[in-house]
């Protein structure tokens, strides 16, 4: 329906309403509702001087019987000519034409008609002829004496039904009316009147011979409604049409609002859809919109034989932002992977954000020149926000991963191509972030080998399969131990002992990390209370992941559970490694440390120099040992560039004050080049392979130096 035709709308149902109320009165509410008015004041009129009239015949009767013969009609000249005045004035003002008296023993009639227009008799002399016509009827009265008196041109009179007379006393009603002489409208009412008089008083006189006489009168007024009747037509027609158009106006008023209301509705409805389908803060649609329109896509992509390619959009570390600048910058950094893709992206791509900081596209074959792997190959995955934080500018630079699969080729619904374009991001972020990634079959197995290793090892954290294997640091010129670090294991019920690489997967899951965690806390101060009983005062290094670091409750579990152990604090020592500070904010990071520190706790740098190392982390970052990587050790003795990598980290650790631990030494001549390089604590095959908590008692015991520390300074 359109616009002008619904604006019109209005308009048509005014004037239907207004024709439609004026034709409903006309044919079915006129007449009878005029008529009704008409009766109604005339009822109330007649009926007053009906009652009057009456009275005015019964007080005649009454004197007739009082007054003796040959005297009767001299004591009613007063009242002749009072009652002649009033009906002179009724009749004159026109309230009644005419006035019919009926006696209904003798058939005795008077007929007062109002004067003639055109007679030229003075006031005065129309009284007198109404007082002369009075006691002549009234003298027809007394002897009971058949005739009819007029009063005026007989011709004049109006002859209407005579309504039966019965019953006693007085009885008023209003008969029938329109239409009935000529051409205008007559009202007739009629008032009965029953008057016994018993003889005992008067029956000397002679002139009453019945003991009792029924002087029943009927009284007739009989009045031209027609001007009435015309007056009352234009104001009920003027009433009529005020009523029309008051209906026509008011239907109007409401058609609109109902319009204005439907459009209204229309509008809430349109808007609560837009809401249902897309992102509040972005605009895209989000995965309720998305999928929709995914699956109307694949359909046509299917009916025309082409390719789709999916790309889904995540971006890096987002959690870190939001936790070290606010939510604000997160939701600006969101704004700018959705500018990217407005930007980068073809306009009729069909784009969605799915959830948090996950967003989708879905491109059609041919919407992007040279093939959508060239294409997204290409794309740029870096983003920058600008924004006021606490009141100063701030530029924020974050970068995406996407991973991307096509159809019908990786899958032919839209849940298996998610799933594809899924894996293949999954394997992008396992694979260092900031990249793009395609789908290949082998995900899928690596996707099942990665749930196996999460549910496993779940459920290995609950059952003590996970176990911790040392593996003792000794002091690169003494030789003495001085601690040890602990390395995962898990103890498969058929697999045998695993070590980490084997479910490396598992661990990059946060629950699966956090668990190991836990398991291995609970495990190694169990230990530690247990060789600190005997005498061994050394300290475990504990490895932590992103994943624990991200637990702001981890510091206080830690400091907890040694408490509940009876274990200094010192007796652990944290091991962060350089690849989880490069992925975790270093603020936060930081702080976390320091929280150890601040405890009286360890903290090392484990692996450094494997993760493109950054001298920003050892600046700060508040560790206490740097640990040289196996990588450098097992290099040094044949390759120069490996020895003066080491030698400068040494320097560079004891000019920031830090202890140096050089791991993975294999052989005596690494050793005593690393001693003649300064290192302070070596750790590697040639003191040890990591071992259970059992045979740490018999290394102890047998270890090669006289002394195994027994006393660690912070």
């Amino acid at each position: 329906m359109s616009a002008d035709f619904k604006d019109m709308m209005p308009w048509r149902l005014m004037l239907a309403s207004g024709i439609g109320v004026f034709l409903l009165i006309k044919t079915f509410l006129a007449a009878p509702m005029m008529q009704s008015m008409l009766i109604s004041s005339f009822d109330t009129n007649g009926e007053r001087w009906s009652r009057y009239f009456a009275a005015q015949m019964d007080g005649f009767e009454m004197c007739l019987a009082d007054t003796p013969p040959g005297a009767q009609f001299e004591g009613l000249s007063d009242r002749h000519s009072t009652f002649a005045m009033t009906l002179q004035a009724a009749l004159a003002a026109g309230s009644i034409k005419q006035i019919d008296v009926l006696k209904k023993d003798c058939d005795c009639k008077i007929t007062l008609l109002s004067p003639d227009p055109a007679a030229t008799l003075s006031a005065d002399v129309e009284r007198e002829n109404l007082e002369l016509l009075l006691q002549a009827f009234h003298r027809l009265l007394a002897h009971q004496i058949h005739g009819d008196l007029v009063l005026g041109d007989p011709d004049r009179a109006v002859s209407l039904p005579t309504p039966s007379v019965d019953g006693e006393g007085l009885e008023h009603e209003v008969f029938q009316m329109l239409g009935a002489a000529g051409n205008k409208t007559w009202l007739g009412s009629t008032t009965t009147t029953t008057t016994n008089i018993a003889d005992e008083d008067h029956g000397a006189h002679g002139i009453l011979e019945q003991g009792v006489v029924d002087h029943g009168v009927m009284i007739r007024l009989i009045t031209d409604v027609t001007s009435a009747a015309s007056n009352l037509a234009v104001l009920f027609w003027s009433l009529a049409v005020g009523a029309s158009c008051l209906t026509a106006v008011l239907v109007y008023v409401a058609t609109r609002l109902l319009h204005r209301s439907h459009r209204h509705g229309e509008m809430s409805e349109r808007q609560a859809r837009y809401l249902a389908e897309h992102d509040s803060l972005t605009g895209l649609l989000n995965r309720r919109g998305f999928h929709s329109r995914a699956e109307a896509m694949i359909a046509k992509a299917h009916r025309e034989g082409k390719r789709l390619c999916l790309a889904q959009i995540d971006l890096d570390k987002f959690k870190d932002i939001n936790d070290l600048h606010g939510h604000a910058a997160g939701d600006e950094m969101l704004l700018s992977v959705t500018g990217m893709i407005r930007r980068v992206f073809p306009e009729n791509a069909l784009a969605a954000r799915l959830g948090g900081d996950e967003f989708a596209v879905l491109i059609m074959e041919g919407q992007v020149a040279n093939g959508c792997e060239n294409f997204l190959e290409g794309v740029d995955t870096s983003v920058v926000a600008t924004m006021d934080l606490d009141g100063a500018h701030h530029t924020l630079m974050a970068t995406t991963s996407i991973g991307y699969a096509f159809y019908p080729r990786d899958g032919k619904t839209l849940f298996e191509l998610m799933k594809a374009s899924d894996l293949a991001l999954y394997n992008v972020k396992r694979e260092g972030r900031n990249a793009t990634g395609r789908y290949h079959p082998n995900l899928g197995r690596a996707f099942e080998r990665r749930i196996w290793e999460i549910d496993g090892i779940l459920m290995a954290a609950q059952t003590s399969q996970i176990v911790p294997y040392y593996q003792p640091l000794v002091n690169a010129r003494t030789l003495e131990i001085e601690g040890f670090e602990s390395l995962v294991r898990w103890k498969h019920p058929k697999l045998g002992l695993l070590t980490p690489e084997r479910f490396s997967n598992a661990l990059r899951d946060s629950a699966a990390c956090r668990a190991v965690t836990r398991a291995m806390l609970q495990i190694i101060t169990d230990d530690l209370a247990r060789w600190h009983e005997k005498g061994h005062k050394f300290s475990v290094g504990l490895n932590i992941a992103e994943a624990d670091l991200k637990n702001p409750d981890f510091v206080d579990d830690v400091v907890s559970t040694l408490d509940k152990k009876g274990l200094p604090h010192r007796s652990l020592a944290i091991e962060v490694t350089e690849q989880a500070a490069n992925r975790f904010n270093l603020d936060v990071l930081a702080e976390q440390l320091t929280r150890f520190r601040e405890h009286g706790m360890f903290v090392a740098l484990d692996d450094f120099g494997t993760d493109g190392s950054s001298l920003t982390i050892l600046k700060n970052l508040p560790c206490t040992a740097m640990k040289i990587d196996k990588s450098f050790v097992s290099g040094m003795t044949t390759d120069m560039d490996d020895l003066s990598i080491v030698r400068s980290l040494i320097d560079l650790g004891h000019d920031l004050g830090l202890k140096i631990v050089a791991e993975g030494v294999e052989s005596e001549h690494q050793r005593k080049v690393l001693v003649n390089a300064g290192a302070d604590l070596l750790q590697g095959y040639l003191f040890g392979k990591p071992v259970e908590a059992a045979v740490i008692d018999q290394m102890l015991t047998n270890w090669p130096v006289a002394r195994v520390v027994t006393t660690r300074a912070a």
